[in-house]
């Protein structure tokens, strides 16, 4: 299952303040959930490949910010907004 995600920074800062302010951002963003993801590859193009916890299913072209240098085996914290994936950076 590959799911591509379209949240820009931008994107990410206005879902934010949305939430923070208890609106609803649009009708296709039903929750906002963090999870926790392991990355397995890092094909370059701003996007990498990620198995959320729990799952052995492959997650490819998820974005990143770009203070994130993504490496393989890393523990990342996920935002999913809807449909999109942001991988917001390493867990240490």
């Amino acid at each position: 299952m590959a799911r591509n995600s379209r949240l820009s920074s931008t994107g990410l800062a206005n879902l934010g303040r949305l939430i923070r302010d208890g609106r609803t951002p649009n009708a296709r963003i039903d929750s906002v959930q963090w999870r926790q993801a392991t990355v397995t590859a890092t094909p370059g193009g701003g996007v990498i490949t990620i198995t959320l916890g729990g799952s052995s299913t492959a997650i490819t072209g998820v974005k990143y910010l770009s203070s994130y240098s993504p490496t393989v085996n890393d523990i990342v914290q996920v935002l999913m907004a809807g449909p999109d994936l942001i991988v917001l950076g390493k867990l240490v």
